[in-house]
C-alpha cells in the first residue's frame, strides 16, 4: 500500500484547490457572471485553509483556529454564489452570518504548538539548552 505523509496529502489538496480557483476565475472573467466571483473568493479562502492546515501539520504556526475561520469564510462565499446563481436577493450579511455562526464554535484561546514527531522542538517552549521540548 502507499505510504504518504500528512504533509504530502495536504500539499496535493493545495494543488487541486489552486486549479479549481483558477478555473472559477477564468469562468468569472469569460462570462462576467457574479456567482463565479463569489466562488473564486470561496476557493481562495479554501486554498488558504489548506495552507494553514499544512503549516499546523509541520509545526510552523500554532494558531489552531485559523483553518476553522477560513472554512467559515469559504462556506459564506459559496452560499453567496449559490444565492446569486438562483437569483435570490444576496446581501453581505449572509457571509457575516455564516462566519459568525461557525466562529462561535471555534475556540480562539492560544493553544500549544502542534508537535511533529521526529522534529526538534527545543525552541517552541523557550528552551535553548539542546535537550528538546518538554512542554508545559
Amino acid at each position: 500500500m502507499f505510504d504518504f505523509s500528512v504533509q504530502t496529502a495536504i500539499a496535493s489538496t493545495i494543488g487541486i484547490s489552486l486549479v479549481v480557483t483558477a478555473t472559477m476565475l477564468q469562468l468569472r472573467l469569460a462570462t462576467g457572471r457574479r456567482e463565479y466571483g463569489f466562488w473564486t473568493l470561496a476557493y481562495v479562502f479554501y486554498t488558504l485553509r489548506q495552507v494553514s492546515q499544512f503549516l499546523l501539520a509541520t509545526g510552523m504556526i500554532a494558531f489552531q483556529a485559523a483553518p476553522d475561520i477560513l472554512v467559515a469564510l469559504y462556506f459564506g462565499f459559496i452560499w453567496c454564489g449559490v444565492r446569486t446563481f438562483l437569483g435570490k436577493n444576496r446581501h453581505p450579511v449572509d457571509v457575516m452570518a455564516a462566519v459568525g455562526v461557525v466562529s462561535d464554535l471555534v475556540d480562539l484561546r492560544p493553544s500549544r504548538p502542534h508537535v511533529v514527531p521526529g522534529r526538534d522542538h527545543s525552541t517552541l517552549y523557550g528552551r535553548h539548552d539542546g535537550h528538546g521540548a518538554s512542554g508545559p
